[in-house]
């Protein structure tokens, strides 16, 4: 089998140039369905909209100027390279069009995904023309020249690797094949932002650092690309900081070479300049990072005391060795494995991961034998492992405030996606493609784990979540029928109109089933929702709101001769519904709600449904539905209590509390704070969300009784009055109190 594959491994090797541009080909093929996604992903509108307040204004935002905008006010303390760059490429098409379009509103209604289809994302064709003067048309000409970028890059590793062993085309081309077909990297490198233009400059300052390391004698040109690339990387993004630090290793490794070197009055003349210009411009971009952001790094205000007040966890065994090890799962698990989730087959996908961890490691040998036998300059290899670690230095600092408070149980502030290793990554594929290719046959599972990439790509582009939602034909009725129509039904003409609505109770399973023909007699100014009220005849009050027509067609651009059919299962979860219930509609929108409409009441009572999530109970807006951290745990150790929440409505609470009580009374440990470990205020929680570990530290001494413990929760307002807790039984918590869970100490 193995003697077959050697005329195709010849005929690489002949033809690696054509085979490179095929690898090109194939890539941009991939990603043709991310160009033409047709709607905003991740923080791309963001960028977009600094982009276009850059053109409005002439000058960068600062945070302040995006208040109501909490993601392009993130992003509007990035470093302006990219901004700079892609803002020729709005001036022409822009139309002064909203980015992203106007919200739906969210459905609030607990227990509505377990029997109602939802979809993650909103189809924009219905916004944007896609005409050539178009958000759309502006989004998808950035995705490309994203592309273009990436391309750019492989294209400057490849030449590097080739650089590095002429002889070896094959490890070359794998280089380019890791590169181009990551699928995590093949996404987020496309997507609108800073990532792919950061990625072409690591390459370009990789291969100005192996022309530097691989010769004996000085060459301005190269330096002047290194310091380049340098500056460059820091004007594009944080982590572009790690390049300066590779420059100034190969500088030191560089100055014992130059020293036995003759260099000319002019040549040393060329090398102050530029270094004295280098270092100028640092120290310009510090100190002007320093006065608009607070940090002479930018982007993150007070970063230096954040990491001083960290760098103690590194002192600590315990600490390093919880964190690391939980950012390396959340790199694997969370990160570089889910575009495989469409596998749904958890023991493949683990196998698969193993599988690449072990091809990492034998690179890691084969690439120790080719350092051992000296086939190039000891700086290649030096220079390529120092750039990978400094990738994976900057995610550990990143991540070092969040390592006191890692267990074996909970890494909830551990956040390490792939894209936060960029600066590394390029030299990661040169030093896989490298070490491979030094055993025998080991480049074969560098080859199957190309190919398996390139299908997990492919697969991925093409089931992107827009593509499950259904067309606007879906929910568009062509022949209504108005047999129910009622006068009373029709309000305000900005309001939709009600033609005619059916209600079937299925009492046994706990879900009332509604469809509602609606009609918009103009256009309307906001994007409505429907809201059931029901109200038992005790006066206590529950209700489930959901988007008009499925949430594929906004209120907002329906045509008047349009009749939209919507179809809502509401389940019932919070408490059995009592016979005499009485069935409101409502249309709400931005704060705006309309008079209600009657539809009935219940003629028999309704059971809560089997479908519905866990609930532990609820306080103020907020429904706890699940206890989430361990119940059995080691006296001694540090104990994070954690719930999720579902928010039903705005919370008035300001703060939360966790309270242990020993069952026999012998012991009692509170934690109180603002949610997520003081990370997200109540304030910042929307209706609809799922909230989830709310975790707070409670440390547990040594000698604390073992035992059965139960947990208790609390919230405060900002008069410190504990807000109004209820059980899942519709008991009230004992001041307030709502008990949670049960969990057993126990001594080492």
């Amino acid at each position: 089998m193995l003697k077959k594959l050697h005329p195709i491994v010849q005929l690489t090797e002949r033809r690696s140039f054509t085979v490179l541009i095929a690898i090109l080909i194939v890539r941009g093929l991939i990603l043709l369905p991310v160009i033409t996604q047709p709607t905003w992903v991740d923080h791309e509108a963001d960028f977009f909209n600094v982009t276009h307040f850059l053109l409005r204004y002439g000058h960068m935002p600062t945070a302040q100027d995006f208040v109501d905008q909490p993601g392009a006010a993130i992003q509007a303390t990035q470093p302006p390279l990219y901004y700079l760059l892609t803002a020729p490429l709005l001036l022409p098409l822009d139309t002064q069009q909203p980015v992203p379009p106007p919200d739906q509103p969210a459905n609030i209604c607990f227990g509505w995904t377990g029997i109602n289809q939802t979809y993650p994302t909103v189809n924009d064709r219905y916004w944007y023309d896609y005409s050539w003067q178009s958000p759309a048309t502006i989004r998808m000409l950035l995705r490309g020249f994203n592309i273009v970028l990436t391309s750019l890059a492989i294209v400057v590793l490849y030449s590097t690797v080739r650089r590095i062993i002429p002889n070896k085309r094959g490890a070359a081309l794998l280089a380019a094949g890791i590169m181009a077909f990551e699928p995590t990297t093949l996404m987020f490198t496309t997507y609108i932002g800073n990532e792919a233009l950061l990625l072409l400059i690591v390459a370009v300052h990789l291969y100005a650092a192996v022309r530097i390391a691989g010769s004996r004698t000085l060459n301005v040109r190269d330096w002047a690309l290194l310091g380049t690339t340098s500056v460059l990387a820091i004007l594009t993004r944080l982590n572009g900081w790690a390049l300066l630090l590779l420059t100034g290793l190969i500088l030191l490794a560089s100055i014992r070479t130059y020293l036995s070197v003759s260099i000319s009055p002019k040549t040393r003349k060329r090398i102050f300049l530029l270094g004295g210009a280098m270092i100028v411009t640092i120290l310009g971009i510090m100190a002007i990072n320093w006065l608009t952001i607070g940090s002479p790094f930018g982007r993150y205000a007070e970063l230096e005391e954040v990491l001083a007040a960290a760098l103690p966890n590194f002192l600590s065994p315990k600490a390093l060795w919880y964190g690391t090890t939980a950012i390396m799962q959340h790199t694997g698990v969370y990160s570089y494995l889910s575009p495989l989730g469409f596998l749904d087959r958890p023991r493949l996908i683990t196998a698969f991961g193993w599988f690449s961890l072990m091809t990492i490691v034998v690179a890691l040998v084969g690439f120790g034998l080719w350092w051992r036998r000296k086939a190039v300059h000891w700086k290649i290899p030096t220079f390529l492992l120092a750039a990978v670690a400094s990738g994976v230095l900057l995610v550990l600092l990143r991540n070092s405030a969040a390592f006191s408070l890692t267990t074996p149980d909970s890494s909830t502030l551990i956040y390490a996606p792939l894209r936060y290793y960029l600066p590394a990554l390029p030299p990661a594929a040169i030093l896989i493609a490298i070490g491979l290719t030094q055993i025998r046959f080991a480049a074969i599972a560098g080859v199957v784990l190309m190919f398996s990439w390139v299908i997990a790509g492919a697969v991925n582009a093409l089931n992107l979540p827009v593509y499950d939602q259904p067309s606007r034909e879906a929910v568009i009725v062509q022949s209504p029928d108005p047999s129910q129509a009622n006068e009373i039904t029709h309000f305000d003409e900005s309001l939709p109109q009600l033609l005619s609505y059916q209600m079937n109770i299925a009492a046994t399973d706990g879900v009332l089933d509604l469809t509602l023909i609606t009609q918009a007699a103009r256009p309307m100014p906001a994007n409505y929702a429907a809201r059931v009220r029901l109200t038992a005849p005790a006066g206590n009050e529950v209700a489930c709101q959901f988007q008009l027509a499925n949430g594929v067609y906004p209120s907002m651009v329906w045509q008047p001769e349009e009749a939209i059919k919507t179809e809502a299962r509401i389940p019932v979860c919070l408490s059995n519904l009592p016979a005499g219930t009485t069935l409101d509609l409502l249309w709400v929108a931005d704060g705006l709600e309309s008079p209600a409409i009657s539809l009935g009441q219940l003629a028999q009572a309704v059971s809560r449904s089997a479908t519905c999530p866990p609930l532990l109970g609820a306080i103020d807006g907020g429904l706890v539905i699940q206890y989430t951290a361990p119940v059995k745990h080691h006296i001694g150790d540090l104990y994070l209590p954690a719930v999720n929440w579902y928010v039903t409505r705005s919370m008035r609470a300001v703060s939360r509390a966790y309270r242990l009580e020993h069952v026999d009374g012998l012991a009692q440990y509170t934690c109180e704070g603002t949610p997520r470990l003081n990370s997200y205020p109540f304030e910042k929680w929307q209706p609809g969300e799922t909230v989830y570990f709310d975790e707070c530290p409670m440390p547990i001494p040594a000698d604390a009784p073992p035992g059965t413990y139960q947990v208790l929760m609390a919230a405060s307002d900002a008069n410190g009055s504990l807000l109004p807790a209820q059980s899942a039984s519709s008991e009230v918590g004992a001041d307030g109190w709502l008990p949670v869970a049960t969990v057993e100490f126990v001594l080492d």
